[in-house]
């Protein structure tokens, strides 16, 4: 399960006395808490209503928005969030989500109705404050499997452990799910990723699509105004950025949504070129050197293996992860340097990264002895692009 969290105002929200008290735990002391007391304390604000102005209130919340030290400081604030609860949370600025799984659903539901409480006693310590009405809940499981969860509700109770709970306090949150009669909640919108409960990023893919047919239309447009140069430059800024964000993980999709985007790329390079129908579409993405949408995902998933074979990969992945050659046996082994591959239990589970990941790197040849990110990204792309025509 993913519980995602709205925070009202967190910027704004931040008291000065918790964060100093923060920032003085995590080692900043003396002259440089001085400093960082100095930069936020003293500070005052008036406020213009149809031209009349109140008088100056000083400020004792908040970090200055649009400031680079704003996140920063807020990331100080909100990073011991995770250890008040058993929840293996996520935080990216306010965006918080909370995962829990457990094979007993009765269990499941319990654990997190039980963790989501001292998630909300946190916030409250903390002087900050959860959007009930924007917090929902994700039950994850596989698409073609049946789940009732009728009697199965999930609460944010915002009531002190072991006190008497205040029923007008504790808060019903709403679920994301395919068939909800409420079309916006049948997916989240989480860091620009629409995630829907079996994770098959229908959703999401849709919505890039619509968002490549917009783009083909300016680019079709300016075709006949724009040089080459330049229409390959429109393609860069309005058309790969979406076919990069974050594909690696959208990409384990069915083939059907990744052939939607993979068709309205080859219309995009078939207009820069002026529309050669007399060539095929991997000759030119060779001689565009741009790499087809299929081949950018794997490039992807390619780069993430990269980090995690030489460790330089978020610590939340090191073990999720093994080698061939770690402690299995006691002589060598042909592929020391491949990782165990999981047996696949159904076609849809070849799709997952747990899988794929691992089966790309596997059947990568001498690039992956490449230690340098940048000299390992610029072997795959070169041998990609050559296999265009093989």
């Amino acid at each position: 399960m993913g519980i995602f969290l709205d925070i009202k105002k967190a910027f704004d929200c931040v008291d000065h006395n918790i964060l100093f008290k923060k920032l003085d735990n995590l080692g900043i002391k003396n002259n440089k808490l001085d400093w960082f007391k100095s930069y936020l304390c003293n500070r005052s604000q008036k406020v213009d209503i149809n031209g009349k102005i109140s008088e100056s209130k000083n400020i004792s919340i908040g970090v200055l928005q649009g400031s680079s030290l704003g996140p920063l400081l807020f990331l100080c604030f909100i990073n011991d969030m995770p250890r008040s609860s058993l929840f293996f949370s996520l935080l990216f600025a306010d965006d918080t989500a909370c995962l829990a799984a457990h094979s007993d659903i009765d269990v499941l539901y319990n654990m997190v109705n039980v963790e989501l409480q001292k998630i909300a006693c946190w916030f409250k310590t903390n002087k900050l404050s959860v959007n009930v009405s924007k917090t929902k809940y994700i039950h994850f499981h596989y698409k073609h499997k049946r789940v009732d969860l009728t009697n199965y509700k999930v609460y944010y109770n915002d009531n002190e452990p072991g006190n008497v709970q205040d029923q007008t306090r504790i808060f019903e949150l709403s679920r994301i799910y395919d068939a909800n009669p409420n079309f916006e909640d049948k997916y989240y919108k989480y860091l620009g990723i629409l995630v829907d409960e079996s994770l098959t990023f229908n959703a999401h893919l849709s919505y890039i699509s619509t968002k490549l047919c917009r783009s083909l239309y300016i680019l079709n447009k300016a075709k006949n105004t724009l040089p080459k140069s330049t229409l390959k430059n429109v393609y860069f800024a309005l058309i790969h950025p979406h076919l990069l964000y974050c594909m690696s993980i959208t990409a384990c999709t069915t083939k059907k949504n990744i052939d939607k985007l993979y068709k309205a790329q080859k219309k995009a390079i078939k207009i820069i070129n002026n529309n050669p129908n007399n060539k095929s579409s991997k000759e030119i993405f060779k001689n565009m050197r741009i790499l087809p949408f299929p081949q950018i995902a794997k490039l992807q998933q390619l780069l993430f293996m990269h980090s995690v074979y030489y460790e330089y990969c978020p610590r939340s992945f090191v073990n999720n992860f093994a080698l061939k050659r770690e402690g299995r046996h006691d002589h060598d082994l042909r592929n020391l340097n491949n990782f165990n591959l999981p047996f696949p239990r159904s076609e849809s589970f070849k799709r997952l990264p747990p899988y794929s990941f691992i089966q790309n790197w596997n059947d990568l040849e001498e690039s992956k002895l490449y230690a340098n990110r940048y000299t390992f990204k610029n072997s795959v792309t070169e041998n990609m692009l050559n296999d265009l025509y093989a």
